[in-house]
């Protein structure tokens, strides 16, 4: 049976900026969750590397009114999450840092970026609460969790301390679900282009 050629991989964006940026976001991502996995937090000036690489390959290739969308959609994300952070589920850092995507992915693509992100913290929770040795670990997590998310908040006023060693680092998630769209937005599985 005569098939197609076997389909190269390449980064199918439209130019160098969008493969520079997209490139620099994956590695500044990656940066990110090597230090939330060593010291549970997410550096500023990561953060902010990934705010300025994204302007100016915003600005450059779409212009001022893109740019200043984007920035919108940043704002809300930031207050979107902002609300999770005050739960306690999540850390400034994530927030900061999950606020930026709209500055590389056009305005319909976030939702579908961040499902993607979000399937990749699934699995690796599961994956993580398999590997755990015991049912009864798992129920002490459990409760320690509920101990100082819920009673230390009523009780005493404090906060579940955000540096938790089983707190899965949301940066990773991230790192690993814009590589995943990569390769799916290569494969032609999905379309990320501006």
């Amino acid at each position: 049976m005569a098939g197609h050629p076997p389909a190269e991989f390449h980064l199918n964006l439209n130019n160098d900026q969008e493969v520079i940026a997209i490139i620099g976001l994956f590695v500044l991502c990656m940066a990110a969750s090597i230090s939330d996995i060593r010291r549970r937090i997410i550096p500023n000036s990561i953060v902010l590397c990934i705010y300025l690489l994204g302007m100016v390959r915003t600005l450059i290739s779409k212009g001022v009114l893109h740019t200043l969308t984007a920035l919108a959609y940043c704002l809300m994300i930031l207050i979107a999450f902002y609300v999770i952070y005050l739960t306690g589920q999540i850390g400034a850092g994530d927030v900061k840092l999950y606020s930026a995507i709209p500055l590389y992915y056009p305005g319909d693509k976030i939702l579908l970026i961040y499902l993607i992100i979000f399937c990749v913290a699934a699995v690796l929770a599961l994956g993580r609460s398999f590997l755990l040795p015991s049912k009864r670990k798992r129920l002490k997590q459990i409760w320690i969790f509920l101990k100082f998310k819920y009673l230390n908040r009523i009780i005493f006023q404090t906060e579940m301390p955000l540096s938790d060693p089983d707190r899965i680092p949301m940066a990773v998630p991230m790192a690993i679900g814009i590589m995943i769209s990569i390769i799916l937005n290569n494969l032609g599985v999905i379309n990320l282009s501006r």
